[in-house]
């Protein structure tokens, strides 16, 4: 028994969706001899069923059907929708479906039958996702910090004010009194200081797992080469996000993956 995954992935869970069942026991001992767990189902209809009631964890579902229709484009935007890894196999390979299934958030879209070096590295995928969530969980917490640069506890009123920003609110100059000695004046800028008294906080975003789910599909979008900030932000089509906000979420996800 193939073991490969051990130590990095726990355990990887599969449904497998498919309507014939000559094909299933093939390819149920295919990924059983790699020590996946296997649940089967004939149709999308019972698969969407399964996903609603939520009562299996699952890691990877494979969508076998002979064309795609109707019902596995719905299975498949569910399972995008529950963060679910899916692949598609028909019997016949079709640009334009493979097309339509990997805009829609297919990681797959393959012949049958099922490639065993498909089913052998397919714990690289539930992988993948792992360190997608891992980093957007990073992203989330690093988020909400909130920075406050100056806290001014002794200025001349004796009022205690958090500045967002380090003003040079005195001057001090030195002049000779009528007395003959010297004297340290204070120049305060009130104005500029009662016009800087607020908190600025970090500005934050939580990186849920169906914002950063937009953000991989904008990536794949794009295509390699052209996954710039700017241009990342304008697919997701997100109210609010920034371009800071996203390159950050970039940098954070290619430090991973170095």
């Amino acid at each position: 028994m193939a073991t490969g995954y051990y130590g990095i992935v726990d355990e990887v869970r599969v449904v497998l969706v498919d309507p014939e069942t000559k094909n299933v026991t093939k390819m149920v001992d295919l990924m059983k001899s790699y020590d996946y767990k296997v649940i089967t189902v004939r149709t999308s209809s019972e698969a969407m069923e399964m996903l609603s009631k939520g009562e299996e964890k699952i890691d990877v579902i494979i969508i076998s059907v002979p064309t795609p229709n109707l019902n596995s484009f719905k299975l498949l935007d569910q399972a995008v929708t529950l963060d679910i890894i899916s692949l598609f196999i028909c019997d016949e390979y079709n640009e334009l479906l493979a097309k339509k299934a990997l805009k829609e958030g297919a990681s797959l879209f393959v012949h049958r039958p099922l490639n065993e070096e498909i089913v052998k590295y397919l714990w690289q995928f539930v992988l993948r996702r792992k360190i997608e969530r891992e980093t957007a969980k990073k992203g989330s917490e690093d988020g909400h910090k909130m920075t406050v640069n100056d806290v001014d506890t002794n200025n001349m009123d004796g009022d205690n004010e958090v500045l967002s920003e380090k003003i040079n609110y005195e001057e001090v100059e030195d002049h000779i009194g009528s007395n003959g000695k010297y004297k340290r004046r204070r120049k305060n800028n009130r104005k500029d200081m009662k016009k800087n008294k607020v908190i600025k906080q970090k500005n934050c975003l939580k990186w849920t797992a169906n914002l950063h789910a937009k953000f991989m599909k904008s990536l794949e979008q794009l295509g390699e080469g052209r996954c710039y900030p700017k241009e990342i932000v304008a697919v997701m089509d997100v109210p609010g996000l920034t371009r800071m906000q996203v390159a950050s979420h970039l940098q954070i996800l290619n430090q991973t993956l170095v």
